[in-house]
């Protein structure tokens, strides 16, 4: 993001909108499985959402789509 960021949080949901993954950590990714399950997920189109707040305590939110290919 080209800056320090203090606080991190990153979703992503499926195309019905149900939360697929969360994490609050800097050093985990998403690798392509359900939350609760720990399946992999479909071929998909999936929506991620960043939230984070910055070393002068701002928020910032992003948001985009990523492409699930296996």
């Amino acid at each position: 993001f080209g800056w320090e960021a203090e606080k991190l949080e990153w979703y992503i949901f499926n195309r019905w909108g149900e939360l697929i993954f969360f994490s609050d950590s800097f050093k985990q990714g998403w690798d392509g499985t359900a939350k609760d399950s720990h399946q992999n997920v479909q071929e998909d189109v999936y929506v991620w959402k960043i939230r984070l707040k910055d070393i002068n305590g701002k928020l910032h939110q992003y948001q985009g789509h990523v492409t699930l290919l296996r």
